[in-house]
């Protein structure tokens, strides 16, 4: 299928895709459709149904009408604005050893993103747990579910939106969709770093280097990326505040991820805690920001990868 826009840059040229793409994941199937509710559900419900997934599966989607992500948020993003696409993958770990997974994802789209022309010296940093930065700002996130595991290894659903273009309009509509007095998440977009931003030279980014990170995963488990994280983290030794279901449960000093991704954040007191994924958001405390200069801005909303 084409895309909704004429525009050659937000439509996905197949050959040039292939082109640009290494061995590794040129087999890989990919289906590319305008619309759908969400891919991430789309590949979920296919490989539930079926429980057969022999080799890694593309699907993208120009429009979501049901994106979601972690807790439930919704994915807003017009037709072309937008790089939307999960990838099912069968990966040889037992659940047990996919800790750390969706931070080992973080790092292997930055990476992806640094091949592309234009974008080498971009201001890109990882929010944990899920969140892509560009200039302090949302640019994108990631979303990833089980469908299922054994003690031989795990079928796997790695959703990724990542915003192209349009980020006033995007803060402007959740602006207008928020509840009165709530914190926003300041968005961002590669259009404001990139002319033009071409979907499909960023989408072969950045599948290299998903099929690279995650033969290494398979091999070393998050430890292997461990460093690559923690040399952009967003937050590192900033104030921040940890919340779950918008209770305040710790706040501290963000300082760095366990061996198994969770964050470490020293209370005032010294008391270390160490944070799982869960049900939580990150925020920067008032008074803090990204680059450690004193701010007198409102704290940052965590939002989730939205698929």
């Amino acid at each position: 299928m084409t895309a909704p826009t004429h525009a050659p840059q937000r439509s996905i040229d197949r050959a040039r895709l292939a082109a640009g793409l290494p061995l590794a994941c040129q087999s890989w199937p990919l289906e590319i459709v305008d619309t759908t509710g969400s891919t991430n559900t789309d590949l979920n419900q296919r490989l539930r149904a079926s429980r057969v997934l022999n080799e890694a599966l593309v699907r993208v989607a120009y429009q979501q009408s049901a994106g979601r992500g972690r807790r439930g948020r919704p994915w807003l993003a017009a037709a072309g604005d937008a790089l939307m696409f999960s990838l099912a993958y069968p990966i040889r770990r037992p659940l047990a050893e996919l800790a750390g997974l969706s931070l080992a994802v973080g790092t292997a789209i930055l990476a992806g993103l640094r091949t592309v022309p234009g974008l080498a010296a971009a201001p890109l940093a990882l929010k944990w747990p899920n969140d892509i930065l560009l200039d302090g700002a949302k640019l994108g996130g990631v979303l990833i579910e089980t469908v299922w595991s054994d003690a031989g290894g795990s079928a796997v659903v790695i959703g990724i939106g990542l915003n192209l273009y349009g980020a006033q309009a995007l803060a402007e509509e959740l602006a207008a969709r928020a509840t009165p007095g709530a914190p926003l998440n300041a968005i961002a977009s590669l259009d404001q770093v990139l002319a033009q931003p071409d979907i499909t030279t960023i989408l072969a980014a950045l599948l290299s280097a998903l099929a690279e990170m995650l033969t290494r995963f398979e091999q070393q488990g998050f430890a292997a990326f461990r460093a690559a994280w923690l040399a952009d983290h967003a937050y590192a030794g900033q104030a921040v505040v940890l919340l779950e279901n918008g209770q305040e449960i710790a706040r501290g000093t963000a300082d760095s991820i366990d061996q198994q991704g969770l964050l470490q954040i020293t209370a005032a007191d010294g008391t270390l805690h160490s944070c799982a994924v869960g049900d939580v958001s990150l925020r920067l405390r008032a008074g803090a920001d990204p680059a450690g200069s004193p701010v007198d801005a409102a704290p940052q909303t965590a939002a989730g990868v939205q698929h």
